[in-house]
């Protein structure tokens, strides 16, 4: 596969050439595509949440808010899925607060949750069954 040059080096004939080329420009490409997916990847945070009564059941169907300085619209808000889950994907790194609520419960209410890059954090959040304010007037009329 080499022929030999007047100087004394070897030189790689044609095919052996392309087939080098093609393996290295193959390692370049594969090397950025993980490169570029990594760095993706890294930045992203991720917070997920467990909504559950005091029983320890699950609550579908609460809401969940995510506010921070670092979310461009303000708030993101889903909803507790199959065994009271939430997620919230690709939050940037920031300070946050979790609320979580559904009708007839008091509100939790999870602050300054700190997300350095690539963070992951899972919250439990307790569903309290809220009290009931109000006034109870009896009137009777007494028997003269």
């Amino acid at each position: 596969m080499s022929v030999k040059a007047r100087s004394g080096v070897r030189r790689l004939n044609g095919s052996a050439h392309g087939v080098i080329t093609v393996c290295l420009i193959g390692g370049v490409m594969a090397f950025l595509a993980a490169s570029m997916a990594t760095a993706q990847t890294v930045q992203d945070c991720t917070i997920t949440g467990t909504v559950y009564l005091p029983t320890g059941d699950a609550v579908m169907g609460a809401t969940a808010r995510l506010t921070g300085d670092s979310i461009v619209a303000g708030e993101r808000v889903v909803e507790s899925g199959y065994a009271g889950r939430f997620v919230f994907l690709s939050v940037p790194p920031g300070t946050y607060t979790v609320t979580v609520s559904m009708e007839g419960f008091a509100t939790f209410v999870q602050e300054n949750i700190v997300l350095t890059t690539g963070d992951r954090v899972d919250i439990r959040a307790p569903l309290e069954i809220a009290a009931i304010e109000g006034t109870v007037v009896v009137s009777s009329d007494l028997p003269a």
